[in-house]
């Protein structure tokens, strides 16, 4: 019988070999890194301190694009 972890997927890189859990690291670092300048650039700082002014692409409040660029990031990435 499987235990509670292991049915609700947790349990870290458990069957995974070292360069296996390195590249699947590294790859959940670089979704992360490359969703969150979209995410700073429509942000109140990007638009305050760096002076970034296009608006949100599809015609999407600021917050809105912000909230559906970072559920990947929090989702995957976390």
């Amino acid at each position: 019988m499987a235990s509670p972890q292991q049915v609700m997927g947790h349990g870290g890189h458990a069957g995974m070999s070292k360069n296996a859990m390195v590249q699947d690291m590294r790859n959940r670092f670089l979704v992360a890194a490359v969703l969150s300048v979209p995410i700073l650039l429509w942000s109140s700082i990007g638009r305050q301190v760096l002076h970034f002014g296009l608006p949100a692409p599809f015609g999407l409040r600021d917050d809105i694009f912000q909230l559906i660029v970072s559920l990947p990031v929090i989702g995957y990435s976390a």
